[in-house]
């Protein structure tokens, strides 16, 4: 990516071997690293969300801003600040970069936004009407099916749309969005706190009884919580020893009981006609630190989620880090990185009005059977899944594609200068 930006400098008329004086250049190797570090223009990435372990704070504040500090030299995460007793559960190296880049929304002066390129990041509706037009305005967009209208219509007020994957950016493009302003940006994941460990390996291989799935998401429908359930319980007798721990939690906003294990009592009542106790062996675990949930990883046998959707899944792309073989919906978001080299993808039934699916729950038991009974097999996949996931979604990879991305967004503000002009880039 380096040459390719020298390379732009170069055909504005200057054949010198080094960048032109009059010419700053937007992205430079770092000396220690040699990876692109962007440098020209502030960067202001904002998450209207609060604190907690769910999908766009992980993303955002423990992922692409610890990322990106070193390599964007004014980045700022905009964002109300998280209670110390909250960063107390996050490794030291991710709170401090959270600590250096959080500020409030009021902390920016109209005057600052303008003069930074805007990362804004969620529903495009909540974007912040700017006093002073920024720079450059990016919406993060991802769904898991259809962008409702209103959204499509929001988003276009950004110069350019970040999606997740491939099938995000064929989707909005389907639904009307300008095809030259939709980039794509991977997630990234932590491949040093999630990884496989000798240990566990050896645990697994030596453990008697059945194998222990996990399954990693918030109690809601989308979820697929019900074919889960259904699945494993008709697959797995209680004989069998086999265990499915459930990290979980229902959301404030889904009706119903707040507590799981009623959820559970009344689902096998009503589906099985039987009691929990009766069935294969489910257990709820309690809120993990980000430590806590990379151990839940090592210690299961392989992850499993029977989602209707997703923009990402990011518990499926921290199991294969962590070298667990995983099954999930072949559909939407992950339908970017799985393959039936480096997991267990998940077969659909069809799919509904606003493009999520049903997953095939009697798929979804002939592949937990097969991860049950072939060990080896199940260790093979988990390994690839691990070797791939570093090679695309590490931090080093996705790191270059922001500060690529940040780059030709202010390479693109530039298009008329003249070769006596300073080019500010």
């Amino acid at each position: 990516h380096i040459g390719r930006w020298f390379a732009h400098v170069l055909q504005l008329g200057t054949e010198s071997s080094g960048p032109p004086a009059n010419i700053h250049i937007v992205c430079m190797a770092s000396p220690t690293t040699g990876a692109a570090v962007f440098s020209s223009h502030p960067v202001e990435w904002r998450i209207p969300i609060g604190c907690d372990f769910s999908g766009f704070f992980v993303e955002v504040a423990l992922g692409f801003i610890p990322v990106l500090r070193p390599r964007v030299s004014s980045l700022y995460l905009l964002q109300t600040r998280c209670p110390d007793s909250f960063l107390a559960q996050l490794p030291a190296d991710e709170a401090h970069a959270y600590l250096s880049a959080q500020v409030a929304d009021h902390d920016r002066s109209a005057s600052e936004t303008a003069g930074s390129i805007v990362i804004e990041h969620g529903n495009p509706c909540l974007m912040r009407q700017f006093p002073l037009r920024p720079l450059h305005v990016v919406a993060r967009l991802m769904s898991e099916g259809m962008l409702p209208l209103d959204q499509l219509r929001c988003a276009e007020a950004a110069d350019e749309i970040w999606v997740p994957t491939q099938w995000h950016r064929d989707l909005f493009e389907a639904q009307g969005l300008p095809p030259a302003r939709l980039s794509v940006v991977p997630e990234f994941v932590d491949t040093q706190l999630f990884r496989p460990r000798a240990a566990a390996a050896a645990r697994r291989r030596g453990r008697r009884g059945g194998a222990t799935f996990l399954s990693v998401f918030k109690w809601e429908r989308r979820k697929g919580w019900d074919v889960l359930l259904e699945a494993y319980w008709r697959e797995f007798r209680r004989s069998e020893g086999t265990l499915l721990r459930l990290r979980t939690y229902k959301p404030a906003w889904e009706p119903g009981p707040e507590d799981i294990v009623e959820w559970l009592r009344s689902f096998a009542r009503q589906r099985l006609g039987s009691s929990p106790g009766a069935l294969a062996r489910v257990e709820v675990v309690e809120e993990l630190s980000r430590e806590g949930l990379a151990e839940e990883y090592r210690g299961a046998d392989a992850f499993v989620l029977a989602s209707r959707g997703e923009g990402w899944c990011l518990p499926c792309v921290e199991a294969m880090a962590s070298g667990l073989p995983t099954l999930t919906t072949n559909y939407s978001g992950p339908a970017a990185y799985l393959t039936e080299e480096n997991s267990f993808p998940i077969r659909i039934a069809g799919t509904d009005g606003n493009r999520q699916a049903e997953p095939d729950g009697d798929h979804l038991r002939q592949q937990m059977r097969r991860v049950a009974t072939d060990s080896a097999l199940a260790e093979a996949v988990g390994a690839r899944a691990r070797a791939d996931v570093v090679e695309r979604f590490s931090a080093r990879r996705v790191g270059d594609v922001v500060v690529e991305r940040l780059a030709a967004a202010v390479a693109a503000k530039q298009p008329q200068r003249g070769l006596g002009e300073k080019l500010e880039l």
